[in-house]
């Protein structure tokens, strides 16, 4: 629940009023591309700081998260519908794909508390 949460005070960062119904990732080429976004990442010492980044997902299931301070790479697989990413061995978190008429999100929580993230397909 605390993990649907997160995902729900990271969407408000968009200013929309309301989430598109999610929608099962069923191969990667669905979500392949360059997707732009804000990253949301708490620290108890430093409080909360919202990042600009870039997340390239390939169509084989690897991807490249870029900010201004750090690129992190890693790999993919799908679970049930939904998108656990690695850094390495060890899981970085998990996303889901989310689409309305209008707008077509990847929303994100990381395995460090407080770690969410909105990105759109960028152009």
């Amino acid at each position: 629940m605390a993990g649907a949460i997160c995902v729900i005070g990271a969407f408000a960062l968009t200013g929309c009023s309301a989430i598109p119904a999610a929608k099962p990732i069923r191969d990667f080429s669905a979500i392949a591309g360059r997707w732009e976004g804000n990253l949301t990442v708490q620290k108890s010492l430093f409080g909360t700081s919202v990042v600009g980044a870039t997340w390239i997902i390939k169509k084989d299931g690897t991807y490249e998260m870029r900010t201004s301070r750090w690129t992190a790479r890693g790999t993919m697989r799908l679970d049930d519908g939904s998108l656990l990413f690695f850094d390495g061995s060890r899981a970085s978190g998990f996303a889901s794909l989310h689409e309305g008429p209008e707008e077509r999100l990847l929303l994100s929580t990381g395995n460090e508390p407080g770690t969410t993230g909105v990105w759109s397909l960028g152009k």
